[in-house]
Parts: C-alpha cells; sequence; structure tokens
C-alpha cells in the first residue's frame, strides 16, 4: 500500500510549488518531464537512447533507471507484456503486489539471479500526452530503494 500512496503523490507531483532539495547525500537527475533522487556516488549510465540508469557497487549493485518512448499500447497490455518478459529473462520472476495508480501501474517483484535475491520495484506510466515512462528501482534483497524509488516525480 506504501507504494500506491507514493505513485499517487509521484504522479500528482506535477505543481507550481518548489521541488524540496534532495535528502543528504543524494543528487538529483533532472529529465525530460520527471525526475528524482538517487544516491551520489552513484554511477550514470545511457545504454541507449531513452534510457538513463544509475548504479551503485557491488556484484548486484542498487539500481534506479528510466526509459521513456512513445506510448504505442494501451497501459494493461504493456503490464502484461513486462510481466512476461521478466518472467522469460528470470524464470523465478515473482509478482508479490502489484496496483493500478493514475495512469500508471506500479509492480512489486522478486526474483533470482546466479544466487541473490532481486527486488524490483516498477512504475509503468503513459502521459497525457502520449508518452510512456518506465521507473524502476531494483536491489537485492534487503537494501532499502525506499527513499529513490519515492522520490519520483513527474514535471
Amino acid at each position: 500500500m506504501r507504494f500506491a500512496v507514493i505513485a499517487l503523490l509521484a504522479l500528482a507531483g506535477c505543481g507550481s510549488a518548489p521541488a524540496p532539495p534532495p535528502p543528504p547525500g543524494f543528487t538529483r537527475y533532472q529529465g525530460d518531464g520527471f525526475r528524482f533522487d538517487h544516491p551520489a556516488g552513484w554511477t550514470q549510465e545511457t545504454p541507449q537512447r531513452g534510457v538513463v540508469g544509475f548504479y551503485g557497487r557491488g556484484l548486484y549493485p542498487p539500481q534506479a533507471a528510466v526509459g521513456t518512448a512513445v506510448a504505442h499500447n494501451e497501459l494493461d497490455a504493456v503490464v502484461r507484456l513486462h510481466k512476461e518478459t521478466q518472467k522469460i529473462r528470470f524464470p523465478s520472476y515473482h509478482v508479490s503486489a502489484e496496483r493500478r495508480v493514475p495512469h500508471g501501474h506500479v509492480i512489486d517483484a522478486t526474483y533470482r539471479v546466479k544466487g541473490a535475491v532481486l527486488h524490483e520495484i516498477d512504475l509503468i506510466v503513459q502521459t497525457d500526452d502520449g508518452r510512456q515512462l518506465d521507473f524502476f528501482v531494483r536491489a537485492p534483497v534487503g537494501v532499502d530503494l525506499r527513499a529513490v524509488f519515492d522520490s519520483f516525480r513527474l514535471t
């Protein structure tokens, strides 16, 4: 339920009030129509057009990333395809919770990769101007990325 409330706030985050600064030890990434905070020491990568990711350290580093594109399909179809694709990539993929939010869907899941259990939270959003965003955080179970997930806002 907590992530549903955060996602609702994130999607309602468009307003005239200035954004509060990132928490101590964090830095803000401002994208085209969105923003989020992440730990200041994380490395930025842009593996392809429309995708930006930030990574911590470790064998399975904590990660936050967002991909943006034109929305070509209905949200329900995109969510279904995302879950099916994850299940193919990671056979142990298990959705522990999911919920609709305005213009989007939150998927909370875990899966095993070479002995490690990873926790991933996805927020898939389709905006009124026809864009689709997939914001996610992922880390080994036990690493808390709520501050990163909670900071996501459409701008």
